[in-house]
């Protein structure tokens, strides 16, 4: 079956499986410890820079830049590493951000998506929901919006969600406001098209990516997710108790903690991370 026609003719809980397929196909995204790496030394490269001169030179840390400029920065420097395999190399403005060298195989080339907002969510601009000026949504005038996509979420210099995946122009929605100037996933693309890799540094980020955890909550004073896990563990609460509480969803369950350690557990995104926490305690 073309690449391009994966997902038709099957359901919506069938493409999971179909976009793992694809993803087995893909020749960087079938090697996740492989792109793991390149992301990580991406990341890193970022948040060592320093700008300035000799005499006067700041971390970029210190500057608190805007999420879009450490997505754009990121986004070039992964490009750099990934050109210097001679495999990739990145794209011009009406083509995807990442192209194969090898030209025979334009199906790999890929988008790169960056979010710096807590709540997971991948955005485009406008455009990405919108038809050309004759209602095509895949116009040969604009750069291509179907294809495999590397979508990561950070929050301030803690990178958190890496997924990889395929993503169609009828997936993306406009905003509901007349006015608003972004794109959205529908969410069956995180459910079926988006593939979540797992990582260590997802520790590393801030509880306050976690759902339930709003910008004033008590739970902020742990400085990660890390230290998070180690207070919930320190008050023996077992990854039972905490599936127990997320299927009973019972805010007065018997969990010996605080209200607000409550509301950071009780999601199975949590729950994921605490049992990531205890096999890495463990080894």
């Amino acid at each position: 079956m073309p690449i391009a026609n994966k997902y038709e003719g099957s359901e919506n809980y069938q493409w999971r499986l179909d976009t793992e397929e694809l993803l087995r196909e893909h020749e960087l995204f079938n090697q996740k410890e492989i792109l793991l790496d390149y992301i990580f030394r991406a990341w890193e490269i970022v948040w060592d820079t320093k700008i300035g001169n000799a005499e006067i030179n700041i971390p970029l840390i210190q500057t608190e830049p805007r999420a879009q400029i450490i997505g754009e920065f990121f986004e070039t420097i992964f490009a750099i590493l990934l050109a210097e395999t001679g495999q990739w190399q990145r794209g011009s403005q009406k083509e995807k951000d990442i192209l194969s060298t090898d030209r025979s195989k334009p199906n790999f080339d890929f988008e790169i998506k960056t979010s710096g907002q807590s709540g997971g969510k991948i955005f485009g601009n406008r455009s990405y929901a919108q038809p050309d000026q004759l209602g095509e949504m895949d116009s040969t005038s604009r750069k291509g919006k179907n294809g495999f996509y590397l979508c990561i979420n950070f929050f301030q210099n803690s990178i958190y969600k890496i997924r990889i995946g395929w993503i169609d122009s009828k997936d993306w929605e406009p905003q509901k406001s007349p006015t608003g100037q972004m794109a959205g996933l529908k969410s069956y693309v995180y459910n079926y098209k988006l593939i979540e890799l797992h990582h260590p540094l997802m520790l590393k980020a801030s509880p306050r990516v976690l759902p339930g955890v709003g910008d004033k909550s008590p739970v902020l004073e742990f400085d990660s997710i890390e230290a998070l896990c180690s207070d919930v563990r320190s008050k023996n609460i077992t990854t039972k108790e905490i599936t127990d509480f997320i299927s009973t969803n019972n805010p007065s369950s018997n969990i010996k903690t605080s209200k607000s350690c409550k509301s950071a557990i009780r999601s199975q995104e949590f729950l994921t991370l605490y049992t990531m926490y205890l096999e890495q305690s463990v080894v």
